[in-house]
């Protein structure tokens, strides 16, 4: 059975690293999310609707299916945002998340983004030299996708 998966918006990888070359691993956070690795790199993923990532089915199942031990199931309104690494920083007031929770481009790096939980930005960067695609919500090879001139 193959997973019931929908890309992630969530960019970066919060310095997880893939076991094997290839296969599915739980989110060291949220049982809703999961990496997919190919060849060492791992994309992060987000299972649709309400579903959460069985660990040991290695796809996403409803709610009721999954047991989340020690996960997070899903963020809810009280919740603070996860600290994930050192190379987020929690800004106060020069940017402004156009909607309360998600990932966005930041419009001066390409190598930058901002997450929103509640509408609270924190600045966060690419890892390896990769920059953040508006398009798929990753951090991905560069491409046409960002102008460095304009966003560097």
């Amino acid at each position: 059975m193959s997973p019931r998966e929908t890309p992630s918006t969530t960019p970066g990888t919060g310095g997880f690293r893939c076991p094997t070359p290839e296969g599915l691993y739980p989110h060291e956070i949220f049982c809703y999310m999961f990496y997919n690795c190919i060849g060492f790199h791992p994309y992060p993923h987000e299972c649709p609707d309400d579903d959460l990532f069985h660990q040991e089915e290695l796809y996403c199942m409803h709610p009721e299916d999954v047991n989340c031990g020690d996960l997070v199931p899903r963020p809810t309104a009280s919740m603070e945002p996860p600290t994930s690494t050192d190379k987020t920083t929690t800004t106060s007031g020069e940017f402004q998340c156009p909607e309360p929770d998600g990932f966005f481009p930041d419009p001066e790096s390409c190598e930058h983004f901002y997450i929103c939980v509640e509408g609270k930005p924190s600045h966060t960067e690419c890892p390896d030299d990769s920059w953040f695609n508006p398009e798929t919500g990753f951090c991905d090879t560069p491409g046409e996708f960002c102008t460095p001139l304009a966003r560097h």
